[in-house]
C-alpha cells in the first residue's frame, strides 16, 4: 500500500518494500546512494587496507590507489552492472549512464595496483560469506510475495515464520560483519602507518 511520500509500505503479504536495508527512497541523490551499496562497499574495501597492513611496510600511496581500485571496481562497476541487468534496485539512473559508469570504473581499477594474494584470498572467503547471508535476505526482500510457515519445538512451543523473522538475523550478520570488517582495516591500517 502506498505511503503519503509515495513509498511502497511493507505488508505481510508482499513482504519489505525497500530491496536492501540500506536502500534509500528511489530520486536523485539516493539512487546513487543504494547504488554503492554503502555497508558492502566499505566492507570490501577494508579488504584492501587489511591487505595493506599485512605487507612489511605500508606505502601510503600504494594503499590509496588500491582502495581506489577496490572502490572503482566493485563500489561503481560492479554495482552498475548489477543494476543493468533487471534493476534489482529498482533505481532510476538511465541505462547510459550505468554502462559509463562500469566503463570508467573498470578503466581506472585497472590503471592502478592491486591487493597481496594472501589478502585477497581472505577477502574472497569473506564475500564468499556475505554472498550466503545476503542472497536469501535479497530474495526475500525483492522477490518474496508472502511468507508462511511455523517452527515446532520439541516442548511445544510454535513460533510464526515470517519475512521479518527470517531476515533479522541474516541483516544483523551483515550488519555487525560490514562494521566488523572496516573497524578491523581501521585498526590495522592505524597500527601499521603510526
Amino acid at each position: 500500500m502506498p505511503t503519503p511520500d509515495g513509498a511502497d509500505e511493507p505488508s505481510e503479504e508482499t513482504g519489505p518494500a525497500r530491496p536492501a536495508y540500506y536502500a534509500a527512497r528511489p530520486g536523485g541523490w539516493r539512487d546513487w546512494w543504494t547504488l554503492l551499496h554503502p555497508p558492502y562497499t566499505a566492507w570490501h574495501l577494508s579488504y584492501a587496507v587489511i591487505g595493506a597492513a599485512l605487507a612489511p611496510r605500508v606505502y601510503t600511496s600504494r594503499l590509496i590507489a588500491t582502495v581506489l581500485a577496490f572502490f572503482l571496481a566493485v563500489g561503481l562497476a560492479a554495482h552498475a552492472l548489477d543494476e543493468l541487468r533487471g534493476r534489482p534496485l529498482r533505481t532510476r539512473i538511465p541505462s547510459p549512464v550505468l554502462i559509463a559508469v562500469v566503463i570508467a570504473g573498470l578503466a581506472g581499477a585497472l590503471a592502478l595496483a592491486v591487493a597481496p594474494v594472501l589478502a585477497a584470498v581472505g577477502a574472497f572467503a569473506l564475500s564468499a560469506a556475505q554472498r550466503q547471508l545476503s542472497t536469501p535476505a535479497r530474495n526475500i526482500r525483492r522477490r518474496a510475495i508472502q511468507v508462511a510457515g511455523s517452527i515446532t519445538f520439541a516442548d511445544g512451543r510454535i513460533v510464526p515464520i515470517t519475512a521479518d523473522s527470517l531476515l533479522t538475523p541474516l541483516e544483523r550478520a551483515l550488519r555487525a560483519t560490514s562494521w566488523a570488517i572496516v573497524l578491523l582495516a581501521a585498526a590495522m591500517a592505524v597500527a601499521r602507518l603510526s
